[in-house]
């Protein structure tokens, strides 16, 4: 990966975004993450493969007076980040659908090499007309370069948020916190084994941690979007 190396002048200049994002521009977003230097390597990997093609990865080191400091990406303006439409309230049913989709298509993708995203939420999802996008791979893994446990526990997240990411489309609200969203999701019409799956998916359970939700798709409809909009605007 090339190497970016900025002064301390250079970096006073810039912006500070978010407390880890320093600087957006019309190209790239600039990134703090001293722990970057160690994963470069598993980025070059990851972009030889074709499941992670929707996936926006980091393309260059940042580095700060000759001293690693985090990393460069693309920015792409064109997409709006996934929370954001879902507070604004506009998305279509079919627009729905087809993020719903397009997420467990990805999920599954990047899986199936032995990669992890970590931090697979709203603010990590970009979206427009054109499709969906991944973005902050921060905390992701790849399949032999961590324990089996830890990668495990990695996989499960994805897919325990996955679950709520659908949950929170549906609804037009952005819950994360699970012990919130046990007792609305019992009240569902839903069948049992969707049910029981979901209460596992966002308790990490070992059970459902391979058992993707498109399993479920044919109940994600029009009825059960006007349900879950209810039910999860009624939690505080």
């Amino acid at each position: 990966m090339d190497i970016i190396d900025i002064s301390r002048e250079k970096l006073d200049s810039f912006r500070t975004i978010k407390k880890d994002i320093v600087w957006v521009d019309n190209n790239y977003v600039y990134k703090k993450d001293f722990t970057f230097e160690r994963k470069k390597d598993l980025f070059e990997i990851l972009r030889t493969f074709e499941e992670t093609k929707d996936c926006i990865l980091p393309e260059k080191n940042l580095y700060l007076n000759g001293n690693p400091f985090g990393y460069i990406t693309k920015y792409d303006k064109e997409k709006d980040k996934l929370t954001k439409r879902i507070i604004k309230g506009d998305l279509l049913h079919k627009e729905k659908l087809l993020i719903i989709r397009e997420l467990i298509r990805i999920i599954k993708e990047i899986h199936s090499v032995g990669f992890t995203h970590g931090d697979f939420h709203t603010d990590n999802i970009l979206y427009s007309k054109n499709g969906v996008k991944l973005i902050d791979f921060d905390n992701s893994t790849l399949s032999g370069e961590s324990t089996e446990i830890y990668h495990n526990g990695k996989i499960k997240a994805d897919m325990a948020l996955l679950n709520i990411d659908i949950l929170n489309i549906l609804g037009d609200k952005v819950i994360t916190v699970e012990s919130q969203l046990i007792p609305f999701i019992k009240c569902l019409d839903i069948s049992e084994d969707y049910k029981s799956y979901l209460i596992a998916s966002i308790s990490y359970k070992d059970s459902v941690k391979e058992i993707y939700p498109d399993k479920y798709l044919e109940e994600i409809n029009g009825k059960l979007e006007t349900q879950v909009r209810k039910l999860i605007r009624s939690i505080k």
